[in-house]
C-alpha cells in the first residue's frame, strides 16, 4: 500500500506518518482479554511458538500478569499447544477460553489440571465436542493448590460424563465460597445434562418433549418446557437433592437443559446416506446408551431439538425453543450449526431468525459446513445477502487448512458455474486471488468456464498486485493452450512484465506457445518483446522446445522473427534467434533434432548455419555422435552430407570420437564413411581403447562386416607404421596390444578368422569375407560377447549393448 501512496502525500505527511509507526510499534498494549479467533486456519505451532511469543513483547507488564486468552475456534489446537500455552503465559492467565476446538482430548485437559495456575478464574471448552474428551482426568487432577480461583466452568454440548462434572461442582461450590463469589457452570447440550435430568427422575417429560418436537408440536413443546423449569427447581428443594451441589448450582436452568437436551433424530438410511455424511465429532456413550439398533432401512442420529426443528421446517417450535433458552452459537454432533441447516434447507425466515438471536455468521470450522458456502452452493441470493450484510467473511486466510480441502466461496461459486453468485460476490469484494494448495485460483476457474468472465476479474483485482501477479500466469497459459488470442492481448497489454514472468511449473509464455505449436501466438508475443533466446525455468529456450516437438512453422518463425516482426513496444528491435544455443545440459536445437529424429527441422538448421561440432555439457557429446548411439543412420547422413567443417576426431567427455562410436553400435555404413574421410583411427578414448581394439572386439564376438575390420586395420597399420618409421626408421614396427582389455577366450575357428583377418588387410582376400576357414566365415566365440572384451568406455552408454 505505501508505494501507492508515495505520489499524494506531503512532506508533513510523509513525517507524521512516520512517527505514527514509531508510536505503534513502540506502544505496549493492555488490554482486558485477547482474542485469537482471527487466527483460526493458522497452523497451532504457529500460533503457539511464532504470535503467541510476538505477542508477549508488545503486552504491557500488567497484561503480563493478568489477562483472559480466548483461543476459541482456533479448531487447529491440540494437545499438545495447550501444554505450550500454559507454559508460555500459565501464571497470567485470569481466563481461558478452547470453545469449538474439538481435537482437545482428556490428556490436553490433564496437562491443563496438572499445572499450576494461580490466577485461572474461568475455563470455557464449549463445543469442544471429542469422544476422548470426557473429562475423567477432573477426578485426579482438580486442586485448590493448582488452581485457587477457580470458580467458571463451560462444557457445553461437550461429551462430558455427568459424574466427572459432579467433582467439578462440588469444587467450583468449595471455591466460589471462600472467594465469596457466584460459581458459573454450563453444561446445556452435553451428555452431563442429560444424565442429570433422568437421574433427578425427569426422564419422562424428557421423552414427551423429544417425541413433541418431532411431531412438531408446539403447545405440547411450549407446556412442557414451563412445567421444567418449575420441576427442577422443586427437586432441587427436596431431599435427597437438596445437599447435590450440580443441581443447586443449575436449578434455575430447567427449561434450558430441556431445550439443548442432546435427542435422537429418525431417517431413512439412503437419506441419511446423503444428508447426514460421517460425523466428523463423534461422542461418547458416557452414562447414556447409544442409541438402539433400528432395521436395516433406518438411521438413528445424536442432534438437538433446534436442529429437529429447523430441518423440519417448524417455525412454531423452533420460536417455542429460542424463547425457553436454546443455545443458536452452537454446532450439533455432525458439526453443523443451526444457521447452517437454515442455509441448507433455504429458510430465510429461519436464517433472519437465528441471526437476531444471536447466531454467529462466521464459521466454527473452516473446513467444516459452512453457512456462506452452503448458501453459494444453493444459490440462494437472499441468503447470501443477508449474511454478508450481517459480516460474513468472504476472504478467510487458512494457509495450514487448504490441503485438506479448504475452499473460499468465490472459488465455490466458480466450481458450481453460478454467475449470478460469481458477480455478487465480486462486487463485495471476494478475493480473486485466492489460490487452493495446488495454486488453483478462482481466476483460472472462471476463465476455464468461459473467457468472458476475465476481463471482471481484472477489475476485482486479479493479479493487480505484483506479489500476485503469479495468478495470471496460469490464465495466461490456459489462453495459450486454447489458442486464445483475446486472452493473450488483454493479459500482456495489461500486464506487460507477464511476458518475463515464468509460469511456476513451465516456462515462459512464448516458449509454451512454441512447445504447443501455437505459431499466431507466438509472433505475437515475440512482436510485444518476449526476448527470442530467453530461457525458462529448465534452461530451455523457444527454438529448442519447437525443435523437439518437431514444429517447422515454429521453428521458422523463431529464425525469421528479426526479418519479417517489426520494432517491440519499446522501440527495440526483434532479436535473432540463435541456432546454436545450449540448454541447461548444453543442447543445441541440432542435437535435441537428432535425437528426437527431427529430419527436416535438422536440415533447416544446417542450413541455417548449425554448428556440427557443439558438444553438450553434460557428456560432451556432439550432434553425430547422437546420431550414431540412437542408430539414426539418415540423420547421421545428413550431418555428413550438410555439416560444414564437421570434426571427425572430435572427442567426447570420455575420449571417445564419432569412429569409436559407430563400430561400437554397428553403424557400419557410417564407419565406412568416416574413414573414407580421413577418421583418426589411433585415437585413444580415457581407457586407451582406439578404433581398432573395438573392430576386433566386433569380429571376435559376431565375425560381421569383414570389408570395414580390412579397411580399419589397414587405416590402422598405414598410421602407425608412419609413426613408428618417423621415431625409429629402422625398427619394425609391433602389432597393437591392448593391455586394459585382453581378448576373451574364443574358440579356434575365430581364432583363425582374427588371424585370416589381419592377414587381409593387405587386400590378398576377396571381398567376400576374410580368412574364411570351411565357408563359415568369422564365429562369434561360444558365450557370445564377453563383458571384459568390451570396452570399458561403453558399459554405461544407453543403447549399446
Amino acid at each position: 500500500m505505501l508505494p501507492f501512496l508515495e505520489n499524494y502525500v506531503d512532506v508533513f505527511s510523509m513525517l507524521a506518518l512516520r512517527q505514527l509507526a514509531f508510536l505503534f510499534l513502540a506502544h505496549k498494549w493492555n488490554p482486558v482479554a485477547l482474542d485469537f479467533s482471527g487466527l483460526r486456519g493458522i497452523d497451532s505451532r504457529v500460533v503457539v511458538e511464532s504470535i503467541l511469543a510476538l505477542l508477549q513483547r508488545c503486552l504491557h507488564p500488567a497484561a503480563q500478569r493478568e489477562c483472559a486468552y480466548d483461543f476459541g475456534q482456533c479448531t487447529l489446537l491440540k494437545d499438545s499447544s495447550l501444554v505450550r500455552i500454559v507454559e508460555k503465559v500459565g501464571p497470567s492467565i485470569r481466563s481461558l477460553s478452547f470453545d469449538f476446538c474439538y481435537l482437545i482430548t482428556d490428556k490436553g485437559l490433564e496437562a491443563l489440571l496438572s499445572t499450576p495456575l494461580p490466577r485461572l478464574e474461568r475455563l470455557s471448552l464449549r463445543c469442544a465436542r471429542n469422544k476422548e474428551l470426557i473429562g475423567e482426568p477432573i477426578l485426579r487432577e482438580l486442586s485448590a493448590e493448582r488452581w485457587p480461583r477457580f470458580h467458571q466452568f463451560n462444557c457445553a454440548f461437550t461429551s462430558m460424563w455427568l459424574e466427572h462434572i459432579e467433582n467439578v461442582a462440588e469444587f467450583l461450590a468449595d471455591r466460589a465460597e471462600r472467594l465469596k463469589k457466584a460459581p458459573k457452570l454450563d453444561i446445556n447440550g452435553s451428555w452431563a445434562s442429560k444424565c442429570l435430568l433422568e437421574k433427578i427422575g425427569l426422564h419422562d417429560p424428557v421423552k414427551r418433549f423429544g417425541q413433541a418436537v418431532h411431531l412438531r408440536v408446539a403447545d405440547v413443546c411450549e407446556k412442557i418446557a414451563k412445567k421444567m423449569k418449575h420441576m427442577v427447581v422443586e427437586t432441587a428443594e427436596k431431599a435427597p437433592h437438596a445437599q447435590y451441589r450440580l443441581l443447586q448450582i443449575v436449578k434455575y436452568q430447567g427449561d434450558q437443559l430441556l431445550v439443548n437436551s442432546p435427542c435422537t433424530h429418525h431417517v431413512k438410511a439412503a437419506k441419511a446416506a446423503v444428508e447426514h455424511p460421517k460425523p466428523t465429532h463423534t461422542y461418547a456413550s458416557g452414562s447414556l446408551k447409544e442409541p438402539s439398533a433400528a432395521p436395516a432401512e433406518d438411521v438413528y442420529l445424536w442432534t438437538h431439538p433446534l436442529s429437529v426443528a429447523i430441518e423440519g421446517m417448524d417455525i412454531n417450535t423452533l420460536a417455542v425453543l429460542l424463547r425457553h433458552g436454546a443455545k443458536v452459537d452452537v454446532w450439533d454432533y455432525l458439526g453443523n450449526s443451526p444457521l447452517f441447516l437454515a442455509c441448507k434447507t433455504d429458510q430465510e425466515d429461519v436464517v433472519h431468525t437465528l441471526i437476531e438471536h444471536g447466531a454467529c455468521v462466521h464459521p466454527y470450522d473452516l473446513l467444516g459446513p459452512t453457512p456462506l458456502k452452503i448458501a453459494v452452493h444453493n444459490q440462494n441470493i437472499d441468503i447470501l445477502h443477508m449474511l454478508l450484510d450481517h459480516g460474513a467473511n468472504l476472504n478467510f486466510v487458512a494457509p495450514a487448512l487448504k490441503p485438506r480441502g479448504f475452499k473460499s466461496p468465490l472459488f465455490v461459486a466458480c466450481e458450481s458455474n453460478a454467475p449470478e453468485i460469481i458477480q455478487l460476490l465480486l462486487d463485495k469484494g471476494a478475493n480473486p486471488n485466492w489460490v487452493d494448495h495446488s495454486k488453483y485460483s478462482p481466476t483460472l476457474l472462471a476463465y476455464q468456464l468461459s473467457s468472458s468472465w476475465l476481463p471482471k476479474f481484472l477489475d476485482a483485482g486479479a493479479g493487480a498486485s505484483p506479489r500476485k501477479r503469479y495468478i495470471l500466469t496460469d490464465v495466461l497459459t490456459c489462453g495459450i493452450l486454447k489458442a486464445d488470442m483475446g486472452c493473450v492481448k488483454l493479459l500482456t497489454s495489461k500486464y506487460p512484465d507477464l511476458l518475463d514472468l515464468p509460469h511456476h511449473m513451465w516456462s515462459l509464455p512464448h516458449i509454451q506457445a512454441a512447445k504447443l505449436g501455437k505459431v499466431d501466438i507466438l509472433r505475437y508475443l515475440l512482436q510485444q518483446g518476449s526476448r527470442t533466446n530467453s530461457k525458462g525455468l529448465d534452461g530451455a529456450a523457444a527454438l529448442h522446445v519447437a525443435t523437439e516437438e518437431g514444429f517447422m512453422d515454429c521453428v521458422m518463425a523463431l529464425l525469421n522473427a528479426h526479418e519479417e516482426l517489426t520494432t517491440t513496444p519499446d522501440g527495440k528491435a526483434v532479436a535473432k534467434a540463435d541456432v546454436n544455443i545450449q540448454d541447461a545440459s548444453g543442447r543445441t536445437p541440432l542435437l535435441i533434432a537428432c535425437l528426437e529424429n527431427r529430419h527436416s527441422v535438422a536440415e533447416v538448421l544446417l542450413r541455417r548455419g548449425a554448428d556440427v561440432n557443439r558438444e553438450s555439457y553434460a557428456t560432451g557429446e556432439t550432434p553425430l555422435m547422437a546420431c550414431i548411439r540412437t542408430r539414426n543412420e539418415l540423420m547421421a547422413l545428413l550431418l555428413l552430407k550438410f555439416g560444414v567443417d564437421l570434426n571427425f576426431d572430435q572427442q567426447d567427455k570420455r575420449g571417445r570420437t564419432a569412429l569409436i562410436y559407430a563400430i561400437y553400435f554397428g553403424q557400419y555404413l557410417i564407419a565406412d564413411k568416416l574413414l573414407a574421410r580421413g577418421a583418426d583411427v589411433t585415437a585413444q578414448d580415457e581407457t586407451g581403447t582406439t578404433p581398432y581394439n573395438v573392430m576386433l572386439n566386433r569380429v571376435r564376438s559376431n565375425g560381421q562386416q569383414a570389408k570395414l575390420c580390412k579397411k580399419v586395420v589397414k587405416a590402422y597399420r598405414t598410421a602407425t607404421s608412419a609413426a613408428h618409421h618417423h621415431h625409429h626408421p629402422n625398427k619394425p614396427p609391433s602389432p597393437p596390444q591392448s593391455q586394459q582389455y585382453p581378448p576373451p577366450p574364443a574358440s579356434p575357428g575365430a581364432s583363425a578368422a582374427a588371424a585370416a583377418a589381419a592377414a587381409g588387410a593387405d587386400g590378398e582376400n576377396d571381398d567376400d569375407g576374410v580368412g574364411v576357414a570351411g565357408g563359415g566365415g568369422l564365429r562369434p566365440p561360444r558365450n557370445g560377447l564377453h563383458r571384459r572384451s568390451m570396452p570399458a568406455c561403453f558399459c554405461g552408454v544407453v543403447g549399446g549393448r
